[in-house]
């Protein structure tokens, strides 16, 4: 793994925080990222099964030259994870993201909370970057 995926990770965690987005509910919020994806044209796949149990929210598909150009690799594509997360205890979300983290087509993780609660979640599992996109005061 290159340091494309931090780069990457940074990009879509900057694109969430520079717009308003509503946190009534995962269901909405969900929707409203994926409106901002396809208006930004981030090429994504929903609701991705992982495996039996695991069932991630958004994985997202880079070409790596389109947002960094610090890979082995240009012309290799690149997948994160992205999950949305309002509810539940931090520990909960951990596990959760550590299932994820184990699966070879999940090269870094995105979190995108709502609660301060969630805030401290380690920066790597399993080997792989994980990011927190905190909604906090700019979210409707």
């Amino acid at each position: 793994m290159g340091t494309w995926t931090l780069s990457y990770l940074k990009y879509v965690d900057e694109l969430l925080r520079s717009v308003r987005l509503p946190q009534a509910n995962e269901r909405e919020l969900q929707e409203a990222i994926a409106e901002l994806l396809d208006d930004t044209q981030i090429t994504y796949k929903r609701e991705v099964r992982l495996c039996d149990e695991d069932r991630i929210d958004f994985m997202l598909r880079a070409i790596a030259m389109e947002v960094v150009t610090d890979v082995d690799d240009p012309g290799e594509d690149h997948e994160i994870g992205v999950e949305v997360k309002l509810d539940g205890t931090l520990p909960q979300l951990i596990r959760q993201l550590d299932r994820y983290a184990q699966h070879d087509s999940v090269q870094g993780l995105l979190v995108v909370v709502a609660r301060s609660r969630h805030l401290a979640i380690p920066k790597k599992l399993n080997g792989k970057p994980v990011k927190v996109t905190f909604l906090g005061a700019g979210a409707l």
